[in-house]
């Protein structure tokens, strides 16, 4: 009687897995990455530099009724004014017994991560970074329990840091809580 009962429940069941294995697409079609998006290192900005003007008559430049046209050589300077932030000009002036410190990361526009610290071996209740805005005063990121918070800023192309959810960044403050 069970045994008729199993065979019974599974002929039901055969149709059903296969209308499920039905919609179920073949693995070529998930396609979710493309050469655009895929991680990898970001491509480098190379300047071209020259060793001369390039001519746009080279075949008689000495003639002075026509008179050759050059185009600007290129220089080494950066292209784009998102490299041209100042950290110096917004770092916080930081308590005894802290550190601020920073790198600048020059990738398709320039990246400083920035690094509140205390010098104390023990970590601090918080340590709280806070941003002078144009129009406020914003906490960008509070840390609990640790002894260094560490935070990314992004050059803009008005020449003002920009963290995630604010820009225009005028100042920088540091806050410990609870150090040893």
């Amino acid at each position: 009687m069970i045994f008729k009962s199993l065979i019974v429940l599974i002929t039901f069941q055969i149709g059903l897995i296969k209308s499920c294995v039905r919609t179920i697409p073949p693995e070529e079609v998930y396609i979710t990455s493309t050469p655009d998006n895929l991680p990898g290192p970001p491509v480098p900005v190379v300047p071209v530099v020259t060793e001369a003007p390039i001519m746009e008559n080279p075949e008689n430049p000495e003639n002075p009724e026509n008179p050759p046209v050059t185009n600007a050589p290129v220089t080494n300077a950066p292209a784009k004014p998102c490299f041209n932030c100042d950290i110096e000009a917004i770092k916080p002036t930081m308590p005894g017994g802290t550190t601020f410190s920073y790198i600048d990361r020059e990738d398709l526009c320039k990246t400083t991560v920035i690094t509140c610290q205390t010098d104390n071996l023990g970590s601090c209740t918080s340590i709280v970074l806070r941003a002078d805005l144009p129009e406020s005063t914003e906490t960008l990121d509070t840390q609990t329990n640790v002894n260094k918070l560490t935070w990314e800023l992004a050059c803009q192309e008005n020449e003002k840091y920009a963290s995630v959810f604010f820009a225009d960044i005028t100042r920088l403050y540091c806050d410990f809580s609870g150090c040893p």
